[in-house]
């Protein structure tokens, strides 16, 4: 049983969504269309939705070499290192299995973990009505 309804989390993933684009403006935008974008990331917070489409974990792509969407961990995203030879084509459904035999479901712990979105709620609730006023 989810914790919060839809609208909820939709008003809670929009704030964070905004709040990131104006702190990466050059990486990041909440920006619909495509040719607005140019080439910063689209944070699409209102995807996550009954019936829509998006992007699964572990999903294998219809594509050259079968890439598979990956779970990485935060101290990977934050190597330098790591950064550099993060290629979307290193992970395809051979490399997924030797991943998860070698980590483990890194993305399981997110299925069963409660947010506790009350702060963010009163963060995002305390702006809308500051910009009202």
């Amino acid at each position: 049983i989810p914790q919060y309804p839809y609208p909820v989390i939709t008003e809670g993933a929009g704030y964070l969504a905004r709040l990131v684009a104006a702190a990466y403006p050059e990486q990041a935008t909440v920006e619909h269309l495509v040719r607005k974008r140019k080439g910063r990331v689209y944070i699409d917070y209102l995807q996550n939705g009954r019936g829509k489409t998006l992007a699964a974990v572990y999903g294998l792509r219809p594509l050259a070499g079968a890439p598979v969407s990956m779970t990485l961990t935060w101290d990977e995203l934050k190597s330098a290192s790591f950064r550099k030879q993060l290629q979307p084509q290193n992970y395809n459904w051979q490399t997924a299995m030797l991943r998860l035999t070698q980590t483990g479901d890194i993305f399981a712990p997110v299925l069963t973990f409660k947010q506790d979105l009350t702060r963010l709620l009163k963060v995002s609730r305390g702006r809308r009505s500051e910009k009202s006023n």
